[in-house]
């Protein structure tokens, strides 16, 4: 795949209209997926515009807002490759990203951006095949429940997020509104006010291998159609540790110590396989084409259940799970099977809503 991918650039490289044609790279490599030649290190592609020639400090004192904004302005208009060398640059605005950007830092560790004032760190406002790589974002004071850490709004399509470290917004660590084909992988969002993750209606959302944890609202809650989950921890969350809309596959993620539920199932068609649970999962109320398969759970407390079917779910076919199931009345067309697991018809347990 990797070989496809550099074959491909290489083309691409040595073409007259190399830098217009850009965009089409971004999205060989969204399709292609994250086991790809870092584009700054392809042979041919236009060396990266530098911050620093911008009048950028990265002291942690000056606000570089002003000058980060025009190199931006600068690669978008010429290689559409950005380098942010190590450094705290304090943003007081927001950044806007253009289509075809690939922004990269040195490392998520020792990039860093601090948001001091309500709003956005950075923007994807309907733009396409932007990649962002190796940067760290962290909220300063005087944030507002709009202060994400990157925040994409409609229209936005293909864009690829990997190994970007968001913590400490006032809003929530990234935050998306009726996106298409969003990959994040790699990553970690930690400590925000809000949820790690947002995605209201949105197609082909991707997050695979990111550590969601100690956010104040719930690690993920999504509502994207067509999604992949895979290979996530959600730990130590104030809300609960996923929620999830739309539909998808939920498979190979990790729980534990989230104050509500570790994960709440709220859509259809979902796929939900080979999880370690901490804590207990719930079919909401008006879910429907849900399998629960080959997941493990902890040994729930006295009393307590580790799978709740709520009335009004239909269509569940749960088997071959390592813990005990509660299925309320109302609820149709239940199949539990397979060795493992226990269901039961009494009285929920204590705190069910």
């Amino acid at each position: 795949m990797k070989t496809k991918v550099v074959t491909y650039m290489c083309f691409l490289a040595n073409s007259a209209m190399r830098n217009r044609v850009f965009n089409t790279a971004i999205l060989m490599v969204f399709l292609l997926g994250p086991a790809y030649e870092p584009l700054h290190l392809v042979a041919g592609i236009s060396a990266p515009v530098n911050v620093v020639d911008f009048g950028v400090k990265g002291d942690g004192v000056a606000d570089d807002t002003a000058g980060l904004q025009a190199a931006i302005a600068s690669a978008c208009s010429g290689p559409l490759n950005l380098h942010i060398p190590a450094g705290k640059f304090l943003i007081s605005g927001t950044l806007s990203l253009c289509t075809g950007l690939h922004l990269w830092g040195d490392s998520s560790q020792s990039s860093l951006f601090i948001k001091t004032r309500p709003g956005p760190a950075f923007s994807i406002n309907g733009a396409k095949y932007i990649v962002i790589e190796h940067i760290n974002i962290s909220g300063g004071t005087g944030g507002d429940a709009s202060s994400h850490g990157i925040s994409m709004t409609t229209g936005s399509f293909s864009v690829f997020i990997r190994d970007v470290y968001v913590s400490g917004m006032a809003g929530n660590g990234i935050d998306l509104n009726h996106t298409i084909h969003v990959s994040i992988s790699e990553s970690k969002l930690t400590g925000n006010m809000g949820d790690g993750l947002s995605s209201q209606i949105g197609g082909t959302l991707t997050v695979e291998h990111c550590y969601l944890n100690e956010n104040l609202g719930n690690g993920m809650t999504v509502t994207s159609q067509n999604a992949r989950y895979i290979g996530d921890v959600f730990e130590s969350n104030s809300g609960y540790g996923a929620v999830l809309g739309g539909n998808g596959i939920f498979q190979g993620n990790y729980f534990e110590g989230n104050t509500l539920r570790a994960l709440s199932v709220r859509g259809d068609d979902y796929l939900i396989a080979g999880n370690l649970i901490f804590g207990d999962m719930e079919l909401a109320k008006g879910a429907y084409n849900i399998t629960v398969q080959s997941n493990h759970f902890g040994t729930p407390s006295p009393g307590s259940y580790n799978i709740l079917i709520d009335s009004g779910t239909h269509d569940v076919l749960v088997e071959l799970n390592l813990g005990t199931i509660f299925q309320e009345a109302g609820a149709r067309n239940v199949n539990v099977g397979g060795p493992g697991g226990s269901r039961s018809l009494l009285s929920p347990p204590p705190g069910k809503k």
